[in-house]
């Protein structure tokens, strides 16, 4: 069955707008009026129904039933992740998102080498979050929140209450085992690696290294072991 990502603004009580720019995947799948399908805004409800129109421009879902959709893993997992260059950081987020992160945070570390694009690029990361739980099955989608520096998100991190880990490559290997009722942040750095000054922030914070075996791993690499990690714990 067809799964469709669409906006709030074009849901009604037992209806929905398909916009033009999602028409693409109806005439795909070849989806025909009568055909079941499913749709989804992000509250973590699936709605469950059939194609009633088909335009040029647009076309309706009258929607029969709701659901609880997939949601976020247990426990909240927040991926702090180094700016890297616009396919990985695509890819990462990505695969983060069907993993089942609840938040990505770009970090502005001192050897990112692509920091400069991601102020323009959160709308686009944001749409890579909801293509990605649309075609995993969640029902809540990632949010992307603005860049910030690795300073700034470690207190943030601490405020909240969520639990600190980092990728270090000298570190020893260990699953995370995080209380499951705590949020878990897990950053990732940069092509570069940490600078001494950001290893020293982490250890202020009392942030756990944590090792991802003895192969250099790229950032997106590591990015994914680290939250499959924590999800299969």
């Amino acid at each position: 069955m067809l799964r469709l990502f669409i906006e709030r603004e074009h849901w009604a009580e037992n209806q929905v707008l398909v916009p033009s720019a999602q028409l693409a995947h109806l005439r795909a799948r070849r989806v025909e009026v009568g055909d079941a399908v499913c749709a989804f805004h992000g509250d973590g409800n699936d709605a469950f129904g059939r194609l009633a129109a088909l335009g040029k421009r647009d076309a309706t879902i009258e929607i029969d039933r709701f659901a609880p959709g997939l949601g976020f893993a247990a426990p909240q997992i927040t991926l702090a992740l180094s700016v890297i260059a616009n396919d990985r950081m695509d890819w990462a987020i990505q695969k983060a998102v069907e993993l089942g992160v609840t938040a990505v945070v770009p970090i502005l570390a001192a050897r990112s080498q692509h920091g400069h694009i991601a102020d323009k690029k959160r709308p686009h990361w944001q749409s890579v979050a909801a293509s990605a739980a649309e075609q995993c099955g969640r029902a809540r989608i990632a949010t992307i929140d603005q860049a910030t520096t690795l300073s700034a998100a470690l207190t943030q991190t601490i405020e909240r209450g969520a639990t600190p880990y980092f990728a270090q490559m000298s570190a020893a290997s260990i699953h995370l085992r995080p209380p499951h009722t705590a949020p878990v942040v897990i950053f990732i750095g940069p092509e570069g690696g940490w600078t001494e000054e950001e290893l020293e922030a982490f250890e202020r914070q009392r942030a756990q290294a944590v090792g991802l075996g003895h192969a250099t791993l790229r950032a997106e690499t590591a990015a994914l072991a680290a939250v499959a990690n924590l999800v299969c714990s």
